[in-house]
């Protein structure tokens, strides 16, 4: 699969990008949380809602993001729900 096919949106210098993609140490904005409205929900009530700074602590399932000062442990079928903004130099 190309890298290109990967990017969602790209515009100014930042791509959108799910946040299964991101690598170790990266570092992003949360875009949008799509899906099931109970899922977006739960996910919003954890912090991850648009506009949020992220960290990947470790890629993979689960995944571990850092969300400010605190850690979440997230499910890949979770994942495909949250988007992120990554400048374009750093994906």
């Amino acid at each position: 699969m190309k890298t290109e096919s990967l990017v969602i949106d790209q515009n100014d210098g930042v791509e959108t990008v799910p946040l299964m993609f991101l690598q170790a140490g990266q570092d992003a904005y949360v875009s949008d949380v799509m899906g099931d409205e109970h899922l977006v929900h739960r996910l919003r009530e954890m912090g991850l809602y648009a506009g949020v700074p992220i960290r990947m602590i470790r890629p993979g399932n689960p995944c571990i993001i850092g969300l400010g000062r605190q850690r979440l442990g997230i499910r890949c079928d979770d994942l495909a729900s949250i988007f992120v903004q990554v400048p374009a130099r750093e994906f």
